[in-house]
């Protein structure tokens, strides 16, 4: 999937507060990471606009970063950490 697409014209994407999240605020960076370089992108079983970004954090434990987009601008819904990959389409693996 790449990087986080800029926002319409040449402004680049503001980054999410993820300090709202106090169970991820310390792993706002590797959020990041998980939405520039996933090793897994898969859409949701849900929502066929939602992507589900995985990053392996730990042996078995990854980062997920849920983002949609929207008019033409992507931005994050939730990250969270998990145990288990979610079903859905795989869309994209490293």
């Amino acid at each position: 999937m790449g990087a986080t697409p800029p926002a319409r014209g040449s402004t680049p994407t503001p980054r999410p507060n993820l300090r709202q999240y106090c169970h991820i605020e310390n792993l706002e960076e590797f959020v990041h990471l998980t939405l520039s370089a996933p090793d897994e992108v898969r859409r949701s079983s849900r929502d066929a606009k939602v992507l589900l970004f995985y990053r392996t954090r730990r042996e078995g434990r990854w980062v997920v970063a849920v983002a949609r987009r929207l008019n033409g601008d992507g931005f994050l819904i939730t990250a969270y950490q998990t145990d288990a990959i979610k079903e859905g389409e795989t869309l994209w693996r490293k």
